[in-house]
């Protein structure tokens, strides 16, 4: 499903700045200290997304990676069905909005796979 209405779509280079403070959380599916997926839904246009977070802890340096990924969904069944998948399985799914921040990396980077 292509977001086509949402201001994310929209955006040339989206950055970490640009997801500050633009969802809701309609559901949470797992809440933990390094692992997060809910349901969220975009405050600008309603579009639904999946949304999964994943910390590694860095033990050596203490400077852990956080990967995110946003999958846009009509649904929460789909967002539901995209939870039993989780990590790996969701690269099959696209569009989707990455935010990845690598240990070596001073800022995230955000990008769109599939657009």
């Amino acid at each position: 499903m292509t977001p086509a209405k949402c201001h994310l779509w929209q955006l040339v280079k989206p950055t970490a700045e640009d997801l500050h403070g633009c969802f809701d959380t309609v559901e949470v599916f797992e809440d933990e200290s390094h692992d997060r997926s809910c349901l969220l839904k975009c405050r600008a246009c309603g579009q639904f997304y999946y949304y999964e977070f994943h910390e590694e802890i860095d033990w050596a340096e203490g400077n852990d990676p956080a990967h995110r990924v946003y999958i846009p969904v009509e649904t929460r069944d789909e967002a539901e069905m995209l939870l039993g998948l989780g990590g790996r399985g969701l690269t099959r799914f696209s569009p989707r909005l990455h935010y990845d921040w690598t240990s070596d990396q001073e800022r995230p980077e955000v990008y769109w796979v599939g657009k």
